[in-house]
């Protein structure tokens, strides 16, 4: 019988946005995206997270969001590590969507020992 456990950090990346338009965020560590809400004041944009400026990191591209509600992207599960020099870009076209929060585990995770 074998096992394996690690230990890593998760964190959070709150983005704030007061005008539509595309918005460059640089994480600066290798981590791996495990979520990302997106809350929306009113109106029905869409938004998009996209990683390096052109992989979808949010599943499908522009996802249209609720009006007054937090909405969970579905993910692209092949675009979600990062490299420290990768960069998230946020595109949106409605100044409505005025929160997102992307959350990371920290990569890579440091090994456990199981005994």
């Amino acid at each position: 019988m074998s096992a394996t456990a690690s230990i890593s950090s998760s964190f959070e990346i709150p983005v704030v946005i007061a005008a539509n338009g595309t918005y460059n965020i640089t994480v600066g560590r290798t981590a791996r995206i495990t979520g990302i809400r997106v809350y929306n004041g009113a109106g029905t944009p869409n938004i998009s997270v996209l990683k390096n400026g052109s992989a979808n990191v949010s599943l499908g591209g522009l996802v249209p969001t609720a009006t007054n509600a937090w909405l969970d992207l579905p993910l692209d599960g092949a675009n979600t590590a990062l490299t420290a020099t990768d960069f998230l870009r946020i595109f949106t076209a409605n100044a409505s969507t005025t929160a997102v929060v992307i959350t990371c585990i920290g990569n890579p995770a440091q090994a456990l020992t199981v005994t």
